[in-house]
């Protein structure tokens, strides 16, 4: 009986030596690959080896998808996994299609490799560059920690869960993605039926397009609006339909169905699915924390949140740049706080915009509290503005400096809030209060002016034990007045096209900066 006892631990000392010999030699090849190539070939597809190798490093070079009788596990787990996804607003069949075809062990654990890392890239920091529309958005290119990546699925944890934690964990993104299901069905069933052009649709008017109009909200889960009796009338109950439709689609909510009205309600939804899709696109480009407490500002919506210990309590109405003068997209902190502040007028502006006034009136400048300097150095000499002849200038040989004092005309208003950029933009007051009651609000050069500034002062400086009163009182002295903050807060100018509110209602508002299509086309692999 020993006899055989023997024999039987000699043969399976025999085969487990045999399969640590296997074992060993895929970790060799591995290791061996990595070292010597700057990169590896996987169905004819050239995969960085630079890539790989942080992430093989830090599991020792042992294969994570395959063993000798084809894909683990984990491998197999991140194959079904792919689906995922379609449920951020990517496209499943791009990740299916790297796939590797290839029966070698070794390019099939490249491969694998190189297709997870491919879709971990895209849901944590963005299939596209947050650069590709415009120079003016400058946020940095989140990377993923392919080694930290690559030890959670060797521990056991499953690819799924580690993909879905490297996706924003915000509840914005969260709502979108399920409303990305959402209109997905909608567009599978059909969507809604447009409504006809024709004359304005005013409250109480009897029209066939009234019908239209009834269908076409009914299809988008508006209840009640078939139980009446004369289904052409525009009634009471349809108007207040079209004020909340007007509202959720960034539109003035009056109640009149006109040509911005009909074009919303006739965007079809598979647009509003793609729609979706590319503003999950552009949190995905956002830092992975905001940050606990912080200010977020929607251009798209016009509108500045206030968020403290992660939790939404403050919104307030914004102006921001116009179409030709856009608000740049980017993070930074607000460091200090500037009441009673001067306004240093940028040359591009002083050529563009004050300039014709100087020509057209020297006196301008005097009754607005307006100082001119012959130049920008720190001596520079102030000059009477009468004592130019300004006809005789151009916009091409404007070296000029105005400075306008503080006081109620002054353009950045009682108080601006600094974070110093390239962009030279930032968060103001304005005396321009008029703006605030249109719907679409797109009228500064680029920075973005608050509706209830003397407020968002306390709020940004409640941590250093600043009260309103206190706020008023250096606003009523008048004099310029720097406050540092002792903890920098951080602001995201960002644009989303795509809200859910509060109460989790979507909220569509129009592309005013014409920066959806290029995102919507890359996204899609039209470009």
């Amino acid at each position: 009986m020993s006899r055989i006892l023997t024999l039987l631990f000699l043969g399976l000392a025999f085969l487990s030596s045999g399969v640590d010999a296997r074992a060993q030699s895929i970790t060799q090849d591995l290791s061996d690959t990595l070292n010597a190539q700057d990169a590896v070939v996987v169905d004819g597809r050239i995969v960085s080896a630079d890539r790989l190798m942080s992430a093989y490093e830090a599991v020792d070079f042992r294969p994570i998808w395959t063993t000798e009788r084809g894909l683990s596990p984990a491998g197999l787990a991140l194959r079904d996994a792919l689906t995922l996804a379609d449920t951020h607003g990517l496209n499943t069949l791009e990740y299916e299609a790297l796939w590797p075809r290839d029966s070698n062990r070794l390019s099939v654990e490249f491969g694998v490799s190189d297709v997870f890392l491919t879709l971990a890239h895209h849901l944590h920091g963005g299939r596209t560059s947050a650069s590709i529309s415009s120079p003016d958005i400058v946020i940095a290119r989140k990377a993923v920690d392919a080694g930290a990546t690559f030890q959670r699925i060797a521990n056991g944890e499953s690819p799924d869960r580690v993909l879905r934690d490297l996706a924003p964990q915000s509840r914005q993104y969260r709502a979108l993605r399920d409303m990305l299901g959402g209109y997905r069905r909608l567009a599978a069933d059909g969507g809604w039926q447009p409504v006809s052009g024709g004359e304005t649709l005013k409250p109480d008017m009897v029209a066939d397009r009234v019908v239209e109009v009834r269908q076409n909200l009914m299809s988008r889960g508006y209840g009640g609006l078939d139980l009446v009796d004369e289904l052409d009338h525009y009634d009471a109950r349809l108007v207040a339909t079209i004020r909340h439709f007007q509202a959720r689609h960034g539109l003035e909510a009056d109640g009149i169905v006109g040509k911005m009205t009909i074009a919303a309600m006739n965007v079809p939804a598979d647009e509003r699915v793609n729609q979706i899709a590319l503003n999950m696109e552009r949190w995905r480009w956002l830092p992975s924390s905001l940050g606990r407490d912080h200010i977020l500002v929607n251009q798209a919506s016009f509108t500045l949140y206030g968020v403290r210990n992660g939790q939404t309590d403050m919104t307030m109405d914004v102006v921001v740049g116009k179409p030709y003068h856009k608000t740049p997209i980017f993070s930074d902190r607000i460091r200090y706080v500037e009441f009673n502040p001067t306004w240093t007028i940028p040359t591009s502006i002083a050529r563009r915009t004050y300039l014709p006034k100087l020509k057209s009136n020297p006196g301008y400048f005097d009754q607005n509290g307006y100082r001119i300097y012959a130049g920008w150095g720190a001596n520079a000499a102030r000059i009477n503005p009468f004592s130019i002849d300004w006809s005789r200038e151009t916009s091409g040989r404007f070296d000029y400096k105005i400075v306008q004092d503080p006081g109620p005309k002054n353009a950045l208003g009682r108080v601006k809030f600094m974070f110093p950029n390239d962009f030279a933009v930032y968060l103001h007051d304005t005396p321009a209060r008029s703006l605030f009651a249109r719907t679409s609000r797109a009228f500064s050069s680029g920075c973005v002016r608050l509706h209830r500034p003397l407020e968002f002062a306390e709020y940004v400086l409640r941590n250093d034990g600043w009260s309103r009163g206190r706020v008023d009182n250096v606003i009523a002295g008048r004099r310029t007045q720097r406050v540092d903050l002792s903890e920098s807060l951080p602001v995201h100018l960002t644009y989303f096209t795509a809200w859910i509110d509060p109460n989790g209602m979507p909220r569509f508002y129009p592309d005013i900066y014409d920066r959806d299509s290029i995102v919507d086309r890359v996204l899609r692999g039209a470009v």
